[in-house]
């Protein structure tokens, strides 16, 4: 009897392990950062772009024109357009 419970909670085990890789592999596949420069903050929003000329908008938390800024993104499924993109966190790039 111990045996038998002893291998179901390592099969559990395992089953939780596989999906945690899984939720991770999604992750990485859909997640990437880009950087830009605040380029206007109006009504708590601000507006960023990128070094491919792509304007992003997210909310201002503190930020103001000229920070540079790292975007966290995430493809929203769909790797071929980037304009349908979630913007998930934003934060200033320290300068050195």
């Amino acid at each position: 009897m111990k045996e038998k419970a002893i291998n179901l909670l390592g099969g559990l085990l395992f089953c939780v392990i596989l999906c945690g890789l899984e939720g991770l592999e999604n992750y990485v596949k859909t997640s990437y950062t880009r950087e830009a420069t605040v380029i206007e903050c109006q009504n708590n929003i601000c507006k960023a772009e990128d070094k491919t000329g792509n304007t992003w908008e997210f909310d201002n938390e503190g930020y103001s024109v000229g920070d540079r800024v790292k975007i966290y993104m995430n493809t929203n499924n769909t790797d071929s357009n980037i304009f349908d993109d979630k913007i998930t966190k934003t934060k200033i790039i320290e300068e050195d």
